[in-house]
């Protein structure tokens, strides 16, 4: 019995030098994939270092479908933040109430996500993100960056509605309100720190398709609100010029305001 429990132990210590020493080389660990749970409180999200949201809980009760960071860099492609094309550079690390990670895009883009979760009391939660960019090249890159949400509110997906406010004249920021019919209880997706220029509401997955399908940078179009009561999902758009070596930073605001 001791000796396999020293093969084991043997095994493991290899298979973390391992490890190691691909994340030293900027090769994505599996362990980036992984999902941890950020919470304070009642509110809690489970999170992976691709900055992607497998669940919002509050008070025992799920919220979230999938939380999404989609890109486009000097106008190619649209795909999403995750393996094999991005790789893990600093791991998610969990400290109180905050999460934090950065990936990297072959050697050119790095992005940092830093999520906090606050419980306010009686249910209302705060999920915010803070994403920053920063370009490790020696020209401007351009960037088209789609954060996606797709709610199921209080654990099921259908009936709920998005509303999208330009100017909330509550909050005083672009914001999408999302309620489930005859039920209480208002959720954001909101632009926290400004610069979005367009938005999509759509029954999932009509807006997951238009963002994988795109072979470029693309507007959203965002004509159609209210929207529903559907399975909700939504994005915003933000159209970046990244200088060489500086930080550009968006925050997002998701939750339960109300």
């Amino acid at each position: 019995m001791r000796r396999v429990t020293t093969i084991l132990l043997l095994l493991w210590s290899l298979l973390a030098t391992l490890m190691a020493q691909k994340q030293k080389e900027g090769e994505s660990p599996v362990l980036g994939t992984i999902f941890r749970r950020v919470a304070d409180g009642q509110g809690a999200v489970t999170l992976n270092s691709y900055g992607l949201g497998d669940t919002f809980i509050i008070d025992g009760v799920n919220h979230l479908h999938r939380f999404v960071h989609y890109l486009s860099i000097n106008y190619g492609p649209v795909a999403a933040v995750n393996r094999p094309d991005w790789v893990v550079v600093r791991p998610l690390t969990i400290e109180g109430n905050r999460g934090t990670s950065t990936v990297q895009f072959a050697n050119a883009l790095e992005i940092q996500f830093d999520h906090t979760v606050l419980d306010n009391g009686k249910r209302l939660v705060d999920w915010t993100t803070d994403v920053v960019f920063k370009n490790l090249t020696a020209e401007e890159m351009f960037i088209c960056y789609y954060p996606y949400v797709d709610y199921d509110l209080f654990g099921s997906f259908g009936d709920d509605i998005g509303v999208y406010h330009a100017i909330d004249q509550e909050l005083g920021l672009s914001v999408i309100r999302v309620q489930k019919v005859e039920t209480e209880g208002v959720f954001l997706f909101a632009d926290a720190s400004g610069g979005s220029l367009d938005f999509r509401m759509e029954e999932f997955p009509r807006v997951r398709d238009l963002l994988e399908g795109s072979p470029g940078c693309t507007l959203l179009g965002g004509i159609e609100s209210p929207s529903g009561p559907n399975d909700f999902t939504a994005a915003l758009l933000y159209v970046l010029a990244l200088p060489p070596d500086t930080p550009t930073p968006v925050r997002l605001w998701l939750g339960r305001y109300q």
